[in-house]
């Protein structure tokens, strides 16, 4: 296995390890369990989530993310979320992994979501 191959193996376990998940073995659809990278831990497909890590030397989104993380640092040390729009595709939320467990205790919905709403995926 070569350095970056081996880099992206370690990566990709570690960001399913962060969703609660294993790496598929042989990755994504080869494997014929499931298209993602992420199986839960006895080896099926999760019902819910399908989980496909990209390993790259740059992402532009991070570029986005950086700006976002250095403005919530300077109010206070917020943590920092960004979304994504496009017309036709609805909303895409960015968080950093290691805000992921605050996220949860915050009570985030309060005000920002319509009254009922909750996020369905607390590790089932």
């Amino acid at each position: 296995m070569s350095k970056k191959s081996k880099r992206s193996y370690d990566q990709e376990v570690r960001a399913m390890r962060i969703l609660g998940l294993d790496r598929t073995p042989l990755s994504g659809s080869h494997s014929k369990i499931t298209f993602g990278d992420g199986i839960q831990k006895d080896g099926t497909a999760h019902p819910r989530i399908l989980a496909d890590n990209k390993d790259r030397q740059r992402h532009a989104v991070w570029s986005l993310m950086d700006d976002v993380a250095a403005k919530a640092k300077a109010e206070g040390g917020k943590i920092p979320v960004l979304t994504l729009t496009q017309p036709n595709k609805g909303v895409l939320i960015v968080l950093r992994a290691r805000d992921w467990d605050i996220i949860e205790i915050i009570d985030f919905c309060d005000g920002v979501f319509p009254k009922g709403f909750q996020f369905r995926y607390k590790g089932e």
